[in-house]
């Protein structure tokens, strides 16, 4: 499975989805250090693009069922809150 590094530029990030069957890759500190440190979604890509290209204000918020390795990714409303 591809991975991508911490420091890996949003291109280098892009040439890792180009298979259209992989929506999730792992995340690993660096190049040359394979420590598992989160995972990346094509969801979150496109959640940073909308805020960092189109300069649309969002609230992505990304929950993963405790046990489960996949999550989702949605946007919290205006004054919404999470609460413990």
């Amino acid at each position: 499975m591809p991975t991508v590094a911490q420091d890996d530029t949003i291109a280098q990030v892009l040439t890792r989805f180009q298979d259209p069957e992989l929506d999730e890759v792992p995340v690993v500190a660096s190049c040359d250090d394979a420590r598992f440190v989160g995972t990346l979604s094509r969801g979150d890509i496109l959640l940073m693009l909308r805020q960092e290209v189109l300069a649309e204000p969002s609230r992505p918020t990304r929950a993963v069922p405790h046990g489960s390795a996949t999550g989702s990714t949605f946007e919290m409303p205006a004054g919404a809150e999470i609460v413990e």
